[in-house]
């Protein structure tokens, strides 16, 4: 009878017996020598990028057809396609080496020693691998790591080619099946140089990696740790390792596909991608998110619901065959979620952007998105489209855009209305002719697409592309924008599949860029990054950019048509000279000043600014406005200065500055009140306020202290009478050199007397009826039949000079009022296109003698050399002039009321005549005025050329 001891041996026996029959050649082939990788070809190495993966093979590059002979041509793969990494499961997108000996005849033989060693065999028993590279390299520990294995391939070691075992096939390429209709399966061989075992390695840096490398495969050993590995007579430092003999022999995850019909499945390290990616982390901090890659709980088999790929192909009976195959080459791991087989491009966003997102739920559901030509040059948007993403595969058309050119840094707004009928402003309608754009107005370009409607519930992803009819393609993809994040914090559609959102980033919510007063703007324009919250800024109000003057702020939120950043706190680059002001883009002026206090001498008196810019809006925080008057005995005056607070002036817009709050039409953000704002710093406290003297003034503007000017303030515009003021070359400076107490002493010293002492020029009288405004003239005409102003705005005329001043027209149009809704004035809207000649009356009168006297007045003039008096018999006549002489003087250019009177000496009794005026200009132009019958009223008809109206129409 056998003892314990015999029986424990002879069972020990027998399960050695029975693993050597098992495995026939299995023990002798795992060698147990350790076997050097090269991983490239030195000096061959190519660069490895920033957190990114590269995936190391040794699946073949090309399809033997001597070995095949019967393949048909077509299933032969050709290029472009990259043939060893569709047989390998890795789509051409994905970074894929091969690692060279796996196409060298002389280096393909099992037994090798320079081949690497079949993953599946080498894990089963156990032993360590490590990722090396040259000692004197700087790299360091975990610089690059191991992050995903597929090991699995099933293959035999008896022979050269190992295989796969699968469904059996008929020659005309149906399944198979037995007698009792079970499926028949069989071996089909995988040559050596298609085999498809990987390594897929992680740069954890944020730099570009150049190095050789190297894995080492050590048999049966578990090495702890180590830093340097010596190795045929050199030393490599250790990068990386992983050993299943660590602690005890432990099976890597995944699956081999040994069973029939069980798939390919790779084992992927369970990184923490936010932390090693983290900026704001430390480098050891960094490192805390890469497991130790000997520990078992390190590693996981990658699950059916996060394949990304199912390419593996094999050649079986002169068919491609593709099996099933589980893994995520190239990218981090996607949970939860069956991907199939998508490509994953890059999508660089450096031509033209989603630059700014309105997804409007307030009341009244203007939705808009901005483009951005970001690159170097000009962009052609023929065949362009925008389409959304709302769920996986779910790619549905947006907008189609039309034939443009969009110009270098152009911005490009689309919007589901015109913005006639929103609350957006008026801007240039690229669909329209050219001919047909408006030239006066604001210059930014917008495209009207009434189906553009975001959904104001459920996360979606905008995508841009440069090619029609490509959705559900992840091709042309140029920018996208939104919420990809459609299942647990990773996007599960392409093209970015598979990205994780950072634990650090915030995600945008349950609502993609969906908000009644806010919008979304675009903060940077990096690659793969338009659906990361970072990227973008939530936005407010901006003092109403792009919107209509008047709108409600609280639904006027980002820079719907401008820059996100159009806002300006300072005039850039500008020198002023004085008197000669030059404006360019972004410039500010006193455009308008009502002095008067009206018949009762209560109502508010007020300055306006204007923005010339149409492109930028200006923000006043910090400039300084200085106003001094001429004193007198009865009333005291503001003599002062004050810093302004946040004040945003629009493009080709104004901002009004009145002494203290009063009726008006004019919304609340283009007012700003200095009893509210600067009382204490202006003393304001006698009612009514007596901003500005009737007599003399002088205000002068300037911007923010600029620190590239030596901090110095810059005067931006000065206007008035004021003349000690305005004779500056006998002011002396005190003591500091600022000239602020001289300033002082200049008006407190100046008094009012008979002679008018203290005053350059006359400020026009003031109406005891109704009162008017005196406005600045602008060089440039206004030109209603083209559309407003013609190109550029005009800088203003010198303010300091009468000539540069008229009072408003009695016969203009006031849009607005501040005070009293029958001024004569335009607050809030910049007037100042300079008119020929305003004519309040002109009336034809038969005096005793028979003759006809001629009578007409004049409000203001403008380069007014003199004027003509026509007559005809008939309306619709021939009219003759009849002043032979020569043309009656006018007065050039006055703000002034001017009379005139001409007698017809020629008229004959018992006719009735047409009388005609006609101005003429002292560069030779002529205008008709106004054509009257006699003992008739002023005629509407020829009246004016230039209309007031008119110019307000097209502000």
């Amino acid at each position: 009878m056998l003892s314990r001891k015999m029986v424990f041996l002879l069972g020990v026996l027998t399960a050695l017996l029975a693993i050597i029959l098992y495995f026939p050649k299995t023990t002798t082939a795992q060698s147990e020598e350790p076997r050097l990788i090269p991983l490239s070809d030195p000096p061959e190495s190519e660069p490895f990028p920033a957190h990114k993966f590269v995936i190391y093979g040794r699946a073949g590059a090309t399809i033997d057809t001597a070995v095949y002979p019967d393949l048909p041509e077509a299933v032969v793969p050709r290029p472009p396609l990259n043939i060893a990494q569709r047989n390998a499961g890795i789509v051409a997108s994905v970074d894929y080496r091969p690692i060279p000996h796996a196409r060298d005849p002389e280096r393909i033989e099992i037994g090798n020693p320079g081949r690497m060693p079949d993953l599946e065999t080498f894990f089963e028993f156990g032993g360590t691998v490590e990722l090396l590279t040259a000692e004197n390299t700087p790299l360091e520990k975990y610089d690059i790591v191991m992050s995903e294995i597929m090991w699995g391939v099933d293959k035999g070691i008896r022979d050269k080619e190992g295989t796969i075992q699968v469904q059996a096939l008929n020659p005309d390429g149906s399944l198979k099946f037995d007698v009792n209709g079970d499926p028949e399966y069989e071996d089909v061989p995988i040559p050596p140089t298609e085999e498809v075992q990987w390594f897929e390695f992680y740069n954890t840096t944020n730099k570009e990696i150049i190095a050789d490398l190297y894995l080492l495969f050590t048999p049966f050993v578990s090495h702890i740790e180590r830093d340097i590995v010596p190795f045929g007579g050199n030393d490599y430092k250790v990068l990386d390792a992983l050993s299943t003999l660590f602690g005890g022999r432990w099976e890597l995850p995944g699956k081999s596909g040994r069973r029939p019909s069980t798939a390919f499945v790779s084992t992927y390290r369970n990184i923490d991608y936010d932390s090693v990616e983290n900026h704001t982390f430390d480098r050891n901090r960094q490192l805390a998110g890469i497991p130790f890659g000997s520990y078992e709980d390190s590693w996981k088999e990658t699950p059916d619901e996060g394949r990304r790929n199912t390419v593996l192909t094999i050649i079986y009976k002169n068919n491609l065959l593709n099996l099933p195959y589980i893994a995520t080459p190239g990218t981090r791991h996607v949970p939860e979620r069956y991907i199939d087989s998508l490509d994953t491009t890059d999508v660089r966003s450096n031509k033209v952007v989603i630059n700014e997102v309105r997804n409007d739920t307030s009341r009244a559901n203007t939705d808009w998105v901005e483009l951005k030509n970001v690159s170097s040059k000009a962009v052609d948007l023929e065949d362009w489209e925008l389409s959304i993403v709302t769920d996986v595969g779910e790619d549905g058309d947006l907008v189609d855009l039309p034939p443009y050119e969009l110009a270098k840094g152009e911005i490009l707004l689309i919007l589901n209305e015109r913005p006639y009928f929103t609350e957006l402003a008026e801007g240039i309608n690229i669909e329209e002719p050219e001919e047909h754009r408006r030239l006066g107005g604001l210059t930014h370009k917008y495209l009207v697409f009434k189906d553009l409607d975001l959904p104001n519930k459920g996360k979606f992803m905008l995508l841009l592309r440069s090619e029609d009819n490509q959705n559900g393609k992840d091709e042309a993809i140029e920018d996208y924008a939104g919420n990809g994040f459609f299942s647990d914090g990773f996007t599960q559609f392409w093209p970015r599949l598979a990205q994780r959102q950072p634990t650090d980033v915030e995600d945008f919510g349950d609502n993609s860029f969906a908000s009644g007063n806010q919008t979304w703007a675009r903060i940077r324009y990096e690659k793969d990054d338009g659906h990361h919250e970072d990227a973008w800024e939530v936005v407010e109000t901006q003092g109403g950019l792009g919107y209509a003057a008047g709108v409600d702020l609280k639904y006027a939120p980002g820079t719907p048509g401008y820059e996100n950043n159009a806002i300006k706190t300072q005039l850039e680059n500008k020198q002023f000279p004085v008197p000669d002001i030059e404006f360019d883009d972004g410039d500010i002026s006193i455009s308008e000043i009502m002095f008067d206090l009206g018949p009762n001498g209560n109502l508010v008196q007020w300055i306006e600014l204007y923005n010339s810019s149409m492109t930028q809006a200006i923000n006043l925080e910090g400039w300084k406005l200085e106003i001094r008057n001429l004193e007198d005995e009865e009333r005291p005056y503001v003599n002062g200065s004050f810093e302004f607070e946040e004040a945003i002036i629009l493009p080709n817009q104004t901002l009004l500055i009145v002494a203290e709050k009063s009726a008006t039409d004019l919304s609340s953000n283009r007012v700003y009140d200095l009893y509210r704002k600067h009382r204490r710093e202006l003393r304001l406290t006698r009612w009514p306020i007596l901003l500005l003297s009737p007599t003399a003034f002088y205000l002068k503007l300037t911007d923010k202290a600029d620190p590239d000017r030596d901090g110095d303030d810059q005067i931006v515009d000065e206007v008035g009478n004021l003349q000690k003021l305005l004779d500056r070359m006998d002011l002396e400076t005190d003591g500091d050199g600022d000239g602020d107490d001289v300033v002082e002493d200049a008006v407190e010293n100046v008094k009012v007397d008979a002679s008018g002492r203290g005053k350059a020029w006359n400020l026009p009288k003031t109406n005891p009826q109704r009162r008017r405004s005196i406005v600045r003239l602008y060089g440039g005409l206004f030109k209603p039949d083209q559309g407003g102003l013609d190109g550029k705005p005009s800088p203003p005329d010198n303010g300091l000079k009468a000539e540069s001043w008229r009072r408003f027209p009695k016969k203009g149009l006031s849009a607005s009022f501040y005070g009293a809704r029958d001024d004569l004035a335009s607050p809030g809207y910049r007037s100042g296109g300079p008119l020929p000649v305003e004519l309040s009356s002109f009336r034809p009168v038969r005096i005793e003698s028979g003759e006809v006297l001629i009578r007409w007045r004049t409000e203001s003039e403008l380069n007014n050399a003199g004027f003509n008096i026509l007559r005809s018999e008939r309306r619709d006549g021939n009219f003759t002039v009849i002043n032979a002489k020569g043309i009656i003087p006018g007065h050039g250019t006055t703000s002034e009321q001017h009379l005139y009177a001409y007698t017809d000496t020629t008229a004959k009794p018992n006719i009735s005549y047409y009388y005609r005026i006609e101005e003429v200009s002292f560069d030779g132009e002529r205008q008709t005025l106004a054509t009257v019958r006699l003992k008739g009223d002023i005629s509407a008809v020829d009246k004016l050329t230039t209309t007031w109206s008119t110019l307000k129409s097209h502000k």
